[in-house]
């Protein structure tokens, strides 16, 4: 072999390590983290159906890596964390970080779906909104997931048959406080994983809770009475940190948003499914529902929506326009 056999080998080693270099210089690396437990159905859905969409893409430049739940950051403090680039990616309640980006709100109101806001400009609305956290709103997850209220005693009603929990005791969060205590029950704060004591002990006869998860918690065993209204949507969303966005190839942006639209859909089939296997569970352990109907359905939905649509359109200037584009379902009252 020659010198000048030597040289081309050479050359072409060296214009392979070059590539080579540009290339695992080009694959992103995505951090992600869910501000819930990480075996919640709602949490697995993100891990599962999301990661696993945006992996199956990855060789458009990136990788998304799977870092945990709460024990990562404080759910308070992950929308902090993803704005510094702490974390790269975030799966989140808007109710987390909701007092820096209030039109949050609008999600729980939802009466749409996520291709309904994609169609008529909400979600373009939703993302100029994630700027105040530097992140770009990718998805809106779980969106078919709705909540309801259990009570181990049957509930009264007033004389305008309107529904009553008075004398009821609660177990809240700030999501549910407004309608419990506009039923009239006592709002007892008390943590997730002491809501099944809480109800053998009497400390409480009743809780709010999305509609999958209720037989995970062994709360089927408890639950006497469902009001048959669900109320509020779920608002998990997954934001990228911005940086980490425009720092990202097109190429790569786009199959990121690809398994994104996929997440959407796939999401929703995949908490039903969860959802008839708990219900199921709840009336196989005799459970009985509630259903409300005319007057006292609407009162219901009402005493649901109003605080929260005050917070809205206190916080936010455009709370007219996202009423119309993602819940017009339900029109604020007048008074």
């Amino acid at each position: 072999m020659n010198r000048t056999d030597l040289a081309r080998i050479a050359a072409v080693a060296a214009a392979a390590t070059v590539a080579l270099a540009a290339s695992a210089q080009a694959q992103t690396r995505i951090g992600a983290m869910t501000a819930l437990p990480s075996t919640l159905d709602l949490a697995k859905s993100f891990q599962e159906i999301f990661i696993g969409e945006a992996n199956a893409r990855k060789a458009a430049g990136y990788e998304v890596n799977f870092l945990g739940g709460p024990e990562i950051q404080p759910p308070a403090k992950a929308a902090a964390a993803l704005r510094r680039g702490v974390i790269a990616m975030l799966h989140s309640p808007t109710s987390y970080y909701i007092g820096e980006v209030p039109e949050g709100y609008a999600l729980t109101l939802a009466t749409t779906m996520p291709d309904d806001i994609r169609a008529n400009g909400g979600f373009d609305m939703l993302q100029k909104y994630w700027g105040k956290i530097n992140a770009h709103l990718l998805a809106w997850g779980e969106a078919g997931t709705a909540y309801n209220t259990y009570l181990t005693k049957e509930p009264g009603f007033t004389r305008d048959g309107l529904l009553s929990l008075d004398g009821f005791k609660m177990r809240t969060t700030g999501t549910y406080r407004p309608l419990f205590t506009a039923l009239g029950a006592s709002a007892i704060a008390m943590k997730a994983s002491e809501i099944y004591t809480g109800l053998q002990r009497g400390v409480v006869q009743g809780f709010g809770w999305p509609d999958v998860g209720i037989k995970a918690l062994g709360l089927d065993k408890l639950v006497k009475y469902r009001i048959q209204q669900p109320f509020y949507r779920s608002n998990n969303t997954v934001a990228i940190n911005m940086d980490v966005w425009k720092g990202m190839t097109q190429k790569a942006r786009d199959a990121l948003s690809e398994a994104a639209l996929a997440y959407e859909k796939k999401s929703v089939g995949y908490m039903e499914e969860r959802r008839k296997k708990d219900e199921a569970a709840l009336f196989a352990a005799g459970a009985k529902d509630v259903v409300l109907k005319g007057k006292a359905k609407q009162h219901y939905i009402d005493a649901a929506n109003v605080a929260v649509w005050d917070q809205l359109k206190k916080h936010s200037p455009d709370a007219a326009a996202l009423q119309k584009t993602i819940f017009p379902g339900w029109t604020p009252p007048k008074n």
